[in-house]
């Protein structure tokens, strides 16, 4: 029913969408030429670093000064994830490696010669502070919708709207290379967020149906699509679709519902009352679930199940549906889509026919 209805052909809330959002933002980024440039730079200075033992006593020593408990790590080129750990790291240890550099003498003779692309320069630390202001946003992302073990489909929303002010934001800025990295960033996001077309209604089921946040979507609404008659017309659609949604269920689940609910020591005038559609979806938009730290919410509704019988029953098919079922370790991976030196030994014979295939799927897809 979810499916047929209400979710525009998707198996998860938005599988799709919101992997390739991440991961199309991202590739963008990190393959820059001067991003390259500088990640490679920053990347040869930690490799060479990490190499030695000897070496990376010395390193340690020349860090002992620095207050982090930050250590140097290793990067897959492929897994941008990793690449943001060891760039985070790297700049918190950034004074380290010019104290570094007075007690190695063949620390920039060594990075001057291949496989290694020279020496990290300011501009490569300036532009790495930068990147990580960007990739700090997508990596807790990307951790967050990945979660197994807690409810996400109510939660994914926020996170898109968190994204959109972000990037509004740094559009806005002085900094003359941090306002054109959120300018290609936003075409992107555009792609698949920028209109309510593109969006699963699903997932404004999902905050609806979280007491805590039921009135976000509206509001959210005015900020993220404001115009005239724009936001008073995506209002409307989705609380069109909810409560279509809501009859579904009641024809489907109204008799099995109602004779569940009649049990020994119930109260029948309690359960017609509840039982009402009109006042189960009155009752639901008249309050709010005070904000808690510690909250779960599928656990509220089944202590509210009495209150809200079709309700709860949506909100346990709807919270159960996973934002994504890729896992977080294939959401960081770059490496399905680039051809590097870690994927140049395709026979061509076997490269030809996976390529056609994926032009193919693509095609597909987009009809």
């Amino acid at each position: 029913m979810l499916k047929s209805r209400h979710t525009h052909g998707s198996n998860q809330v938005s599988d799709d969408n919101v992997d390739n959002l991440d991961l199309s933002m991202v590739v963008m980024l990190i393959r820059g030429k001067d991003e390259h440039e500088a990640i490679s730079r920053i990347r040869g200075a930690v490799r060479y670093v990490r190499n030695s033992p000897a070496r990376y006593k010395k390193f340690q020593e020349c860090a002992e000064f620095i207050e982090t408990k930050k250590l140097l790590s290793l990067d897959v080129p492929t897994r941008w994830n990793s690449t943001y750990l060891m760039l985070e790291a790297a700049t918190c240890l950034k004074r380290a490696f010019d104290a570094y550099e007075d007690i190695d003498l063949a620390y920039m003779t060594d990075l001057s010669k291949k496989p290694f692309d020279g020496v990290p320069i300011e501009s490569d630390w300036d532009r790495a502070k930068l990147l990580l202001k960007f990739l700090k946003h997508f990596y807790n992302l990307t951790l967050c919708i990945s979660g197994s073990s807690y409810v996400t489909s109510n939660i994914v929303f926020h996170e898109i709207c968190e994204v959109d002010l972000l990037l509004k934001r740094w559009l806005n800025s002085e900094d003359v290379e941090l306002s054109e990295m959120a300018r290609k960033m936003k075409e992107k996001y555009d792609k698949y967020w920028g209109s309510i077309e593109k969006m699963n209604m699903i997932l404004y089921y999902g905050v609806i149906l979280d007491p805590r946040h039921k009135l976000f979507v509206e509001f959210s609404f005015d900020k993220l699509y404001g115009g005239i008659g724009k936001n008073d017309a995506m209002k409307e659609r989705v609380r069109d679709g909810l409560h279509e949604l809501f009859n579904d269920y009641k024809l489907r689940y109204g008799h099995t519902l109602q004779g569940t609910l009649e049990s020994p020591g119930s109260s029948s005038s309690r359960v017609s009352s509840s039982f009402s559609s009109s006042k189960e979806m009155s009752m639901h938009d008249g309050g709010t679930e005070t904000r808690r730290e510690k909250f779960d919410i599928l656990k509220w509704w089944k202590v509210n199940t009495q209150r809200f019988p079709i309700l709860s029953k949506m909100a346990r098919d709807i919270l159960a549906v996973p934002v994504s079922t890729v896992a977080s370790e294939a959401a960081f991976s770059t490496g399905g889509r680039v051809l590097d030196a870690f994927r140049a030994h395709y026979l061509l014979k076997l490269f030809k026919p996976l390529f056609v295939l994926k032009i193919g799927s693509v095609k597909i897809q987009s009809q």
